[in-house]
């Protein structure tokens, strides 16, 4: 299992603008099928998606010059009492191991890419 440590954008003060635009660069495509580099790659993004509390992580991110990010599947329940119920045969232990609470929904994005954006914000109330 390879954690791997984050490229981090704050340093409690300030943005770090070096890491800001390297996280910006262009990355390099995936070819399919996926060879064994890229699989370490992908073993590396979900060892550490489990253990990081976050919504998704790009390969950039921990040190890969690659395609690909894993994120939260939106197939979560809408409701406390749906979330309840799905988890209600699940045994209860006192020391979870994993520490993100989203560690077990996920999904992986091979070459994804921007088609279209807008300059108008859209947000939620």
């Amino acid at each position: 299992m390879a954690i791997k440590k984050l490229v981090e954008v704050w340093d409690g003060r300030n943005i770090i603008e070096n890491n800001i635009n390297f996280l910006k660069q262009k990355t390099k495509e995936i070819y399919l099928p996926i060879n064994d580099t890229n699989k370490e790659i992908l073993k590396d993004l979900l060892d550490t998606y489990k253990k990081v509390p976050c919504a998704g992580i790009a390969a950039n991110q921990i040190g890969y010059n690659k395609r690909i990010f894993i994120g939260m599947k939106n197939d979560e329940p809408d409701t406390e009492e749906q979330y309840k119920e799905l988890r209600k045969d699940e045994p209860k232990t006192e020391k979870k191991e994993l520490t993100n609470p989203n560690a077990d929904n996920y999904e992986f994005y091979i070459n994804p890419q921007i088609d279209q954006t807008y300059k108008k914000s859209i947000q939620e109330e």
